[in-house]
């Protein structure tokens, strides 16, 4: 089309129907895209807060093969969390901020700021944090098969 090759630009009806193909507002198709991949501090998504315990932020654009997720502990928690895994997704973490323990596939591990922990799709494992303050990680879930 004369479209596809510039010789000239869509109308705004037609710019109307290819969003409608899209399901997005008119205004996202003249939206800049410098910070489509960036999600900054300001803009997380709080996923949940367990007050007093602990809160987990999104910090990744929707996505469906990829989950970021910023877990922060409170100071005064030391109870230890208990997931049976994540079916289907791979789990990457990164400790920012204290240290963790980890029991994966009944090992355990101590993670302190700057080390990194893979858990494989599926696979059950605990946590808690072991030091005083307060205690940050980030985790990536993710399709083994991306």
């Amino acid at each position: 089309s004369n479209v596809e090759r510039n010789a000239t630009s869509p109308t705004i009806i037609n710019l109307e129907k290819i969003a409608a193909v899209f399901s997005i507002p008119l205004v996202k198709l003249f939206e800049e895209s410098a910070d489509t991949y960036v999600v900054r501090r300001d803009n997380h998504e709080m996923l949940f807060e367990n007050e007093g315990k602990y809160k987990l932020e999104s910090t990744i654009i929707k996505n469906d093969s990829i989950v970021g997720e910023l877990l922060t502990i409170y100071e005064d928690n030391f109870e230890e969390e208990v997931t049976n895994g994540h079916p289907g997704r791979s789990e990457f973490g990164y400790v920012i901020k204290g240290t963790m323990s980890f029991e994966v596939a009944g090992v355990r591990y101590i993670l302190e700021e700057g080390d990194t922990i893979f858990i494989p799709a599926g696979t059950p494992h605990r946590y808690h944090k072991v030091n005083e303050g307060e205690c940050l990680s980030h985790w990536v879930n993710f399709s083994p098969k991306m």
